[in-house]
């Protein structure tokens, strides 16, 4: 079992109409239980199956990505790139000093390269608006024999637009990520 509770703080500047950079600072709470021994062949008769348990809290890895947008005539394109860096934390264990596996760490020890496309535009003369993004994020440089598998997003939604302050949302985001890999891996 495990319960994640995440808020993360993101800073945006645009420094004019073409160029921006955005910082995501992930504040991560996790808590993880799982049963170490859960075949009965494990087990020693008239002993139950040994329960471990990690809870973590902290900053996570942060993110900064750059983006570059144009307007092609009431279609806004652009491209993005940065960097996950590894400020997060990767040797947590619990009370009996288990550490955990590197899945469940609040960081993964490695360095990596984000990049993506975007658009976005106004559907005809309506009050919606449309919006799509697709990024591959890849590990550029590992530790400790970890390495986080590759990641690709797309991202797709519509926003009604009711005043210039108040807006609704409806997208679909899909993710897909390869293993990870590495003698730390699971």
């Amino acid at each position: 079992e495990t319960t994640n509770h995440n808020l993360i703080l993101g800073l945006d500047y645009v420094f004019d109409q073409h160029w921006g950079i955005g910082v995501q600072i992930p504040y991560l709470k996790r808590k993880h239980a799982h049963i170490h021994n859960p075949h009965e062949d494990e087990i020693a008769e008239g002993e139950e199956p040994e329960r471990e348990e990690w809870n973590f809290s902290g900053i996570g890895d942060v993110r900064a990505v750059g983006r570059y947008q144009f307007d092609l005539g009431g279609t806004v394109v652009g491209a993005h790139a940065g960097l996950k860096l590894p400020t997060g934390k990767r040797d947590g264990s619990n009370d009996a000093g288990e550490v955990a596996e590197r899945t469940l760490q609040l960081g993964t020890g490695s360095t990596d390269v984000i990049t993506g496309v975007f658009a976005k535009g106004q559907i005809a003369e309506t009050l919606l608006r449309w919006f799509a993004q697709t990024q591959w994020q890849y590990a550029i440089k590992t530790k400790d024999d970890f390495r986080p598998g590759d990641e690709i997003t797309v991202d797709l939604g519509l926003r009604y637009l009711f005043t210039d302050a108040f807006a609704a949302n409806i997208q679909l985001n899909t993710r897909y990520k390869r293993r990870d890999s590495g003698a730390n891996a699971e």
